[in-house]
């Protein structure tokens, strides 16, 4: 936690009274600050989300190898396709190519 800053008073306006109750009552038995409490639920919240994605972008990039034995059948627009997702799924920029100008007639 310490790399998250100081810690500040913040005051939250509208908050449902029992889930209050219930998380005094939580940070009572745990022996810390309601704010202690809820910084590590989030900080648990935001590691479970981190671990789902990137069990989603395996799982992605999974269906792609499966795929791959196909890909020489595969129409160009549906390769290009699949190409884009999974450089998507691995945080890929693709490479930039200059579009090819119009020419007219001679």
């Amino acid at each position: 936690m310490d790399n998250l800053g100081p810690a500040e008073p913040w005051q939250i306006r509208s908050f449902p009274k029992g889930l209050r109750e219930r998380l005094i009552d939580e940070a009572h038995a745990a022996r810390c600050s309601v704010g202690e409490l809820l910084t590590a639920i989030v900080l648990r919240h935001y590691d479970a989300s981190a671990i789902a994605s990137d069990h989603a972008s395996t799982n992605a990039l999974d269906r792609a190898v499966q795929l791959a034995p196909l890909i020489p059948s595969m129409p160009q627009w549906l390769r290009s396709a699949l190409f884009r997702r999974v450089a998507g799924q691995l945080g890929i920029e693709p490479p930039h190519r200059p579009r090819k100008a119009l020419t007219h007639g001679p």
